[in-house]
């Protein structure tokens, strides 16, 4: 499902945030899922923020610089989020400083190899076998190493104030075919990477994600949220969560647009076993890719479903949603 993405820039839609102060590593260490505690400088881990009741209500990556953290969401859910954090602080010397960005990109696949080795001046290697993302900051832009995509993918970010001289550093870029943000969605649909405010939402707790193993810490200790995930781990299982979905049906340009939201029917069962929250159809309408919420006993590979109704036309599961050797270390 990823071979179309083995050379290409894809726009990354984002906002970044540089924590600072002296407080930033505790402060962030009580309102997200993963450890951010056990970063050392140039790493970084997948979170969620999730609210008091364990669900979703923010979704990124930080890194950890030396002189600050780097936050980075989906475009436009800082609106949300940043409130919800800011409320929290009473004493603690902590503050969020938007980015100033101007481009921000995604490479996936072989490329992501080669860019990394220019831009690390390490030995281009198989970034599919890092377990442990990366960032490496210079004036005025930064890139990071990003796993848990089933693949390899480089995240290149660029102020408004980045220096030209700086930019060379990424000169093979230039060289790379850009894309659509479409282009993006398929991108993520096809490598089980859910999306806040489409995939996302204080709906689903955090296990719904489908990305517990690389975003979700059980040993970080207490946190927002921490209790109803930690007793789901050790008392229970989700009744839904996030798979890959695909198609191959011939596909009209009314089905392109209403198939998102699109409830999904088993054959021999009158009620709706999940939801598509994402779906992209390929360019020559023939099927698409897609992302959506099934319940636990069809979280099976190429199980078929239907999309509508129980007579609906058939979209396949795809799971697990990311690559089951891809653990939080």
């Amino acid at each position: 499902m990823n071979s179309h993405f083995q050379a290409m820039q894809i726009p990354f839609p984002v906002e970044q945030y540089f924590v600072r102060g002296q407080h930033r590593v505790r402060f962030l260490q009580n309102f997200c899922t993963n450890d951010v505690a056990r970063l050392t400088s140039n790493t970084g881990v997948e979170v969620f923020f999730p609210n008091v009741k364990g669900r979703i209500v923010g979704h990124g990556w930080i890194h950890a610089l030396e002189d600050s953290l780097v936050m980075t969401i989906g475009a436009g859910t800082g609106t949300s989020l940043l409130p919800h954090l800011e409320r929290y602080i009473i004493t603690e010397d902590v503050t969020f400083t938007k980015a100033a960005l101007k481009d921000t990109w995604l490479v996936g696949g072989e490329t992501a190899n080669q860019l990394w080795a220019e831009i690390s001046q390490q030995q281009q290697r198989d970034l599919a076998a890092e377990s442990v993302h990366q960032m490496i900051a210079g004036v005025g832009w930064r890139a990071a190493l990003m796993t848990g995509w089933s693949l390899p993918v480089v995240a290149v970010f660029m102020d408004e104030h980045a220096a030209r001289e700086e930019l060379s550093t990424l000169a093979s870029l230039a060289a790379i075919r850009k894309e659509t943000p479409l282009d993006f969605d398929r991108f993520r649909a096809s490598v089980g990477m859910g999306w806040m405010g489409i995939d996302y939402s204080d709906a689903q707790l955090a296990q719904e994600s489908g990305r517990t193993a690389v975003a979700i810490s059980f040993h970080k200790g207490c946190y927002l949220g921490q209790e109803p995930i930690a007793r789901l781990d050790a008392m229970g299982h989700t009744n839904k969560e996030l798979v890959r979905l695909s198609t191959e049906v011939s596909l009209s340009d009314q089905d392109k647009s209403s198939w998102a939201g699109a409830e999904l029917f088993a054959d021999s069962e009158p009620k709706s076993v999940g939801v598509i929250t994402t779906f992209c159809p390929h360019d020559d309408q023939l099927g698409g890719v897609g992302l959506g919420y099934v319940r636990t006993k069809w979280q099976v590979e190429n199980q078929m479903l239907h999309v509508g109704t129980p007579e609906g036309p058939t979209i396949n599961v795809h799971v697990p949603l990311i690559p089951a050797d891809e653990r939080i270390r």
